[in-house]
């Protein structure tokens, strides 16, 4: 993984790295140290700053994480700046690519877009490693159009099923309602090893797997949205910090709540739960074992005590603050399992958090 000094330009298959270190001529690097680790976590056990943190963190998973993780790590940024001996590799692999990683042992936080699966939890105990949940923020999962569209003002899960799932062979606008032009229909979506396609198919088709093959299927939003954006009849699915940073590229579609009322993904009908039913938790899976080490304990505690500013300007929704609480108790307490393995959108998840982990 190559060695970044700055920022980088996000994408599904690269990786970010926040250090002080010094690159050698091969790319590998040795990182430096600048003070003693373990007088940081005192410091953010107080609520303080995380400072002078040295060592090396690995995260990896989810590309619809990876721009939060990208915030909060920013070598200009507060935590950056208080910790320039500290290396942190921040991989976006995807969900399902990032949680086998975690299972083999090579990364201290597993980053994901929907909750962990039975298959993988499974998994870990095989490994015998034991991890603790922590959501870190809300998103809102967007349905993208072309801005020269015209005619969507709304579309109903219903539609959505009717467009996507497995044995659909809409390939017409025309076809989604008479009303709508006469259009070849362009579909877009992320690949199967990414949890935002696993969430969208398991809350619009009822099964990971229930989706037709035949769409535009990509490992990189940056090759997605060009597509949209040059493709009138397209359609497709994001992460609503993605549209947020292209939406002058792509027009988000109103989703019909169980209310019957339409409603437009934004930051704040996220936050008050009226965004039905594509909301959902980003989550953090941290090995256990890791939390012996103190930068990786401070840095969640600035993930969650001051990370929210962070998370809000790459277009996701912060934790309410009793969550965050609630999170950076499990952290101290070390308490192990998934609470949020059957979290539903509309749930609350200040009584998800509250629930015994299974």
């Amino acid at each position: 993984m190559r060695t970044i000094w700055i920022t980088l330009a996000m994408s599904l298959t690269t990786g970010l790295v926040l250090t002080s270190c010094t690159p050698s001529t091969d790319g590998d690097t040795t990182p430096t140290t600048t003070s003693d680790s373990t007088e940081s976590g005192a410091n953010a056990s107080a609520g303080t700053m995380p400072s002078g943190l040295t060592g090396e963190i690995k995260i990896d998973g989810s590309s619809t994480v990876y721009p939060v993780m990208e915030a909060l790590v920013d070598p200009n940024g507060e935590f950056g700046k208080a910790n320039t001996g500290l290396q942190i590799v921040v991989g976006s692999s995807g969900t399902g690519a990032g949680m086998e990683k975690f299972a083999r042992g090579e990364s201290d936080i597993a980053t994901a877009s929907r909750p962990i699966k039975d298959s993988e939890i499974e998994a870990l105990k095989a490994a015998n490693i034991e991890f603790v949940e922590i959501p870190v923020a809300f998103d809102g999962l967007t349905v993208v159009v072309n801005k020269e569209n015209t005619w969507v003002k709304q579309m109903t899960v219903d539609q959505l099923k009717a467009v996507w799932n497995k044995d659909s062979k809409i390939a017409n606008w025309k076809e989604i309602d008479p009303s709508f032009p006469d259009m070849k229909l362009g579909l877009y979506g992320p690949t199967d090893a990414h949890g935002t396609y696993e969430f969208f198919n398991e809350t619009i088709n009822g099964d990971a797997d229930n989706t037709r093959p035949d769409y535009q299927a990509t490992a990189d939003y940056s090759t997605m949205v060009p597509g949209i954006e040059g493709d009138k009849g397209a359609m497709g699915y994001l992460g609503l910090a993605y549209f947020e940073q292209n939406k002058d590229k792509m027009m988000a579609v109103p989703i019909v709540a169980p209310d019957g009322t339409p409603v437009t993904p934004s930051l704040d009908t996220v936050r008050n739960g009226t965004y039905l039913p594509l909301s959902r938790p980003l989550i953090l899976y941290v090995n256990k074992k890791s939390l012996d080490k103190p930068e990786v304990k401070a840095f969640l505690m600035y993930v969650l005590k001051m990370g929210g500013p962070m998370v809000q300007e790459t277009g996701y929704v912060p934790l309410p603050d009793a969550v965050a609480a609630t999170a950076w108790d499990r952290v101290e307490k070390g308490l192990i399992g998934s609470v949020l393995k059957n979290f539903k959108p509309g749930d609350s998840m200040e009584d998800a958090m509250a629930m015994e982990s299974n």
